[in-house]
């Protein structure tokens, strides 16, 4: 129901919103296409990312950290 403005949307939008805590609570990674203009974009297009990210994981008993890196492509 992602893009619809009708009530029915609405109400669903608001009953997974209020659950979001209890979906994710226990992921380890979340991948989300925060990017894309629209929910029909998706998540691959073209896009100028950065050779080099560090990603802080954290758990109540662990701290760590990985490094993505990509090519020139």
């Amino acid at each position: 129901m992602q893009g619809r403005l009708d009530k029915a949307a609405q109400i669903d939008f608001q009953q997974h919103v209020a659950i979001m805590g209890d979906i994710y609570s226990n992921s380890f990674i979340t991948v989300a296409a925060a990017a894309a203009l629209h929910a029909d974009n998706g998540i691959f297009h073209e896009r100028k990312l950065p050779r080099y990210c560090r990603i802080l994981l954290t758990s109540e008993s662990h701290k760590d950290f990985m490094d993505l890196c990509s090519d020139e492509n």
